[in-house]
């Protein structure tokens, strides 16, 4: 048997108490609909301590020929993403994540994305969210978690979908498995696209994202493909960021990858569809000690101002422009710590 072209490597963490197993079960039927021949590509699961296991979930879904389970103790997103690198046997690896669906012909335009290239790149596909889904415990029966609701309609950022959900009926728009099989195209017209996500496409489309001073800081997860030799050539995720819940991973990797040389490329046919899932008041708390974690291993300048990206709402070639006016040019000058201060002699 031939290897295949590609490995789809998802960390799992699936439990009752946070949010159920649907969104998992959906990405995977999403992921086994897809238009390249099944035979070209593997789905790696590394169950991060689901309960139920994910292996025992397989065969309630008609999926357990078509997914490679990695079983290991709860190790946060790094460690999990890191043995689904080790496993895959494809040079190819998409970064996914257990809540996002993808169009059925999203694979097939990764690989065919990076054949097109002599210089090694990541992958970006084009990414939406289905916001409404965030208030649903099973996305698939349209189970409303009442609190988060009640959150959403605090928070000015969310209040007008509290309301919207009721007003388009969107309360008691579930997300099935046959939705995703054959209706994906509709639940396109159901999604939408953060500012963030639409600055971050229309940078890397541009084709010089990865030479911007802050275009590192474009690097997501979920509909991301890499060489497997460049993500094991960089040491693949840092699991010291595991100890704050995994948080700024996704452009600490980014960081090193353009620092080994790879471009970023988009690949405008390979669609999917984020499900967000209820969180709890304290899922940010690993943000900021992250951030100082991240700035104290590279202790550069265009690091150390990153917090302002994340603050302000820059894009990401304004920030670059800033960067630059701060003296943080490309490649960035070293971190330069003060002198140590003389000690006075009475």
């Amino acid at each position: 048997m031939s290897a295949p072209e590609l490995a789809v490597v998802i960390p799992a963490y699936c439990t009752e108490r946070r949010h159920g197993s649907s969104r998992l079960w959906l990405a995977l039927v999403s992921l086994c609909r897809q238009t390249l021949p099944p035979d070209r590509y593997e789905i790696i699961v590394v169950d991060n301590g689901s309960e139920p296991p994910v292996a025992e979930l397989l065969p309630r879904w008609d999926l357990a020929d078509r997914v490679r389970v990695v079983t290991r103790a709860r190790s946060g997103i790094c460690g999990a993403f890191n043995a689904g690198i080790a496993a895959a046997r494809a040079p190819l690896v998409l970064l996914g994540t257990d809540d996002e669906i993808f169009g059925p012909g999203a694979l097939e335009a990764h690989v065919r994305h990076h054949a097109g290239f002599d210089q090694p790149q990541v992958g970006f596909g084009v990414c939406y969210m289905a916001y409404h889904t965030e208030v649903f415990h099973d996305v698939t029966t349209a189970e409303v978690v009442p609190q988060v609701r009640a959150r959403m309609a605090g928070r000015a950022e969310s209040a007008w979908l509290a309301g919207a959900l009721t007003a388009l009926g969107l309360v008691e728009r579930a997300i099935t498995p046959a939705d995703v099989e054959s209706g994906f195209d509709q639940l396109l017209r159901l999604s939408g696209k953060v500012a963030l996500f639409a600055d971050i496409e229309r940078t890397v489309g541009s084709g010089r994202c990865h030479r911007l001073t802050a275009g590192w800081l474009a690097m997501r997860l979920g509909n991301h493909t890499v060489p497997t030799e460049a993500l094991r050539a960089v040491g693949g995720f840092d699991e010291e960021l595991d100890g704050y819940g995994g948080w700024l991973s996704d452009v600490e990797l980014g960081f090193r990858l353009v620092a080994h040389g790879l471009a970023f490329g988009l690949v405008a046919d390979a669609p999917s569809i984020n499900l967000p899932h209820p969180r709890g008041d304290g899922y940010l708390m690993g943000e900021v000690p992250a951030m100082a974690y991240v700035i104290n291993k590279h202790r550069r300048m265009d690091v150390a101002l990153a917090p302002l990206y994340f603050q302000r709402g820059y894009g990401i070639a304004s920030f670059s422009r800033l960067l630059a006016t701060a003296g943080a040019a490309t490649g960035g000058p070293a971190w330069v710590a003060p002198p140590a201060r003389e000690e006075r002699v009475a």
